[in-house]
């Protein structure tokens, strides 16, 4: 691996949110982070090493149900030949966080020395090499970031396109070569198509912190050496942009190349939307917080309101002493809050 893959490190802090994305070469994103409230209203994150206590112990499946010190349940997969006590205290490392429908898993592990924040964590485990690159602030390259990290159609560089769709099962990736110009036989265009699918499914998978099973649809037809070509490429291109330990099957008769990823962060889309796909009430609050903050750099002598309706006054309820406390500490005084049980919500001057 060498030094010079991960080369780019942005960041952007707006009140209530803070954001961090790493890129390669070519200035594409590959990692993405993101933490609200600085992480006073975060459940247990990805390598913290917390205290917790065993709850309940499943010798059948070799599972054990652990209370962390925040008060969440996780699960433990328990080592071979450990016996442990109902009632004991452990010290875990979060092997990954909590997601909708799956607890947090942790292990027993804790290294000599640990990371003291979320995002310490994440940086720790990018394979930016020897050094990690001072950090750029950019919101609007962000913005655009992580709207790529949620749109289900991705364009591929040289023609045709992906559509993602995660399930409760896995993550499916068709592929569609549509409008792609190529030479050669079909077999060596097959490949040439199958080859930056299967790397842009890659850096998709990574860039939305998904795991599982990833199963990409690749366009035909393939012979064992095309398909092993395929496979080699997204190999590759894993390895050179995380530290993951990833399993690859295929393709198969069919075309189905299957990708095995462990997981490790909660997805960016279970964090900015509901389960229903729209934007969540928390994401609406912390977008009308950084659209404030532009306001309110633009004039600085005016004051402004916020006025907050439906999920996003709900939002604002449940985490009304922190906004308060921030929307004071930001603005000074100059963006007040009102909600309201009709219309929708919005900045405007007060």
């Amino acid at each position: 691996m060498t030094q010079d893959h991960l080369v780019t490190l942005l960041i952007d802090s707006s009140p209530g949110e803070f954001r961090a994305a790493a890129l390669d070469l070519d200035g594409r994103a590959w990692h993405v982070f993101l933490e609200r409230w600085s992480g006073s209203a975060k459940t247990a994150w990805f390598g913290q090493n917390l205290a917790a206590k065993l709850r309940k112990v499943d010798r059948q499946t070799a599972n054990a149900f652990v209370e962390l010190e925040t008060g969440e349940e996780a699960l433990l997969r328990l080592p071979k030949g450990k016996r442990l006590i109902e009632g004991q205290a452990l010290q875990v490392r979060v092997a990954s966080e909590a997601r909708c429908g799956k607890l947090a898993r942790v292990t027993l592990d804790r290294p000599d020395s640990c990371a003291e924040t979320a995002y310490e964590a994440w940086l720790n485990i990018l394979p930016f090499g020897s050094t990690v690159p001072a950090p750029r602030s950019d919101r609007a390259r962000m913005d655009a970031i992580f709207e790529e990290a949620l749109t289900p159609f991705v364009v591929l560089r040289n023609g045709g396109r992906l559509q993602i769709e995660r399930t409760s099962a896995l993550t499916a990736i068709d592929v569609d070569s549509a409008g792609r110009v190529g030479r050669g036989s079909a077999g060596a265009r097959a490949v040439a198509v199958g080859r930056d699918a299967a790397i842009e499914a890659g850096r998709q998978a990574l860039l939305r912190r998904l795991g599982g099973l990833l199963v990409i649809d690749c366009p035909g037809p393939l012979n064992r050496e095309g398909g092993a070509k395929i496979r080699g490429a997204l190999s590759d291109a894993l390895s050179r942009m995380s530290t993951l330990s990833v399993q690859l099957d295929g393709p198969s008769r069919l075309g189905l190349l299957q990708v095995a990823l462990p997981w490790q962060f909660r997805p960016v889309d279970e964090i900015l939307h509901e389960p229903g796909g729209e934007e969540g009430g928390e994401t609406g609050l912390i977008r009308l917080l950084r659209e404030a903050e532009t306001e309110a750099k633009a004039r600085p002598a005016a004051f402004f309101r916020l006025v907050l309706s439906g999920a996003v006054a709900d939002a604002y309820t449940c985490r009304k002493a922190v906004c308060d406390a921030l929307l004071d500490k930001t603005f000074h005084g100059r963006v007040s809050v009102q909600t309201s049980a009709a219309g929708f919500s919005r900045v405007e001057i007060a």
